[in-house]
């Protein structure tokens, strides 16, 4: 929803546009409200595993910086917005694990070996299309998403283990 105030507070600042504009991001009005707005995005958990189970918490996005703006108005009160030149990064805390069976002779005891670390991520170049559509009531103006999409150019990825998380451990995995 951040998101969508983020795209309302860019069309007051190209003054609904009626048809393309662009403009250098980082040095319009309101694009300090946009990087807040991302950055303050509550992201949810994700879970999920075939035989390692992971779960991915606490993620946080760290900054947010974008070159360049293009608002387009399609049609009637539809808005599209390009952002591009994207510098993204953020954090998160990584636990995963496989349970296993020891086996030997008749003796059987189940172990779950388990890896925790905290990630950093980095992604450049990156290029997001928002569209949404204002709906204008009696008193207020909100917007709904329609569509969205987005392309990565490059990422970095380092993972700081814990719990006793060696490089030949994760061969286990």
């Amino acid at each position: 929803m951040k998101l969508v105030v983020a795209v309302i507070c860019l069309i007051g600042v190209f003054d609904l546009v009626s048809t393309q504009a662009t403009i250098d991001f980082s040095k319009e009005i309101g694009s300090q409200d946009v990087r807040n707005a991302i950055i303050g995005l509550k992201v949810p958990n994700v879970s999920g595993g075939g035989s390692v189970k992971y779960t991915i918490s606490n993620i946080r996005i760290t900054n947010f910086d974008a070159d360049q703006a293009t608002l387009s108005n399609p049609s009637e009160l539809n808005y599209n917005l390009k952002l591009g030149g994207i510098h993204l990064s953020a954090t998160a805390d990584i636990y995963a694990y496989k349970e296993i069976t020891i086996e030997f002779f008749f003796f059987k005891k189940p172990v779950r070996i388990s890896a925790r670390a905290k990630a950093y991520v980095s992604f450049g170049n990156v290029h997001i299309n928002q569209g949404a559509k204002l709906n204008i009531g009696s008193q207020s103006i909100t917007a709904t998403p329609t569509t969205c999409s987005a392309s990565i150019g490059t990422a970095y990825v380092k993972l700081k283990g814990s719990d006793g998380l060696r490089k030949d451990d994760l061969s286990l995995f």
